[in-house]
């Protein structure tokens, strides 16, 4: 029995491999420009691990989406409830620095944080979606491997 592969499994599929790209992209640069500017470098290393921990699997489980393999839903479904984890604790960071900026305030820093927040809450989003999409029953349907029948020997 050949698997059929739904559009919304491929656009999620694609927009996981984009996801994953970007913030393994991103990571590195962040690390780099850390390293160049000597800016943050203790920070860096933290952030790139987390970086790393985070989209190489979603990389892989946008491969794995594509492919319609059942441990990338399972994968997925797991990334997603980590990456909600990882927003709320990085949101909370966000507003404490939000008090700092009211208390304090920079322009550019001000830019930041805004920047910062609103990022948090769309991948806080992205991760909600996530979740939701790749628990329906319809989508679990197609992830499920066609085992064979066996007779009663």
């Amino acid at each position: 029995m050949e698997k059929k592969r739904s559009v919304g499994v491929t656009i999620f599929a694609v927009l996981l491999i984009i996801w994953g790209i970007c913030g393994f992209t991103g990571a590195f640069l962040m690390a780099g420009y850390s390293y160049i500017t000597g800016i943050g470098v203790n920070l860096a290393k933290p952030q790139l691990i987390i970086c790393l921990l985070l989209y190489i699997p979603a990389l892989i489980s946008g491969i794995g989406a594509l492919l319609l393999t059942s441990w990338a839903r399972r994968l997925i479904i797991y990334l997603s409830v980590l990456f909600f984890g990882v927003c709320i604790f990085l949101i909370i960071v966000w507003a404490i620095g939000v008090v700092y900026v009211l208390t304090h305030p920079d322009i550019n820093l001000a830019r930041g944080q805004i920047m910062d927040g609103v990022l948090w809450f769309l991948n806080l989003g992205w991760s909600i979606i996530l979740f939701w999409f790749f628990m329906r029953p319809s989508v679990k349907e197609q992830f499920q491997m066609a085992s064979p029948s066996k007779g009663p020997i």
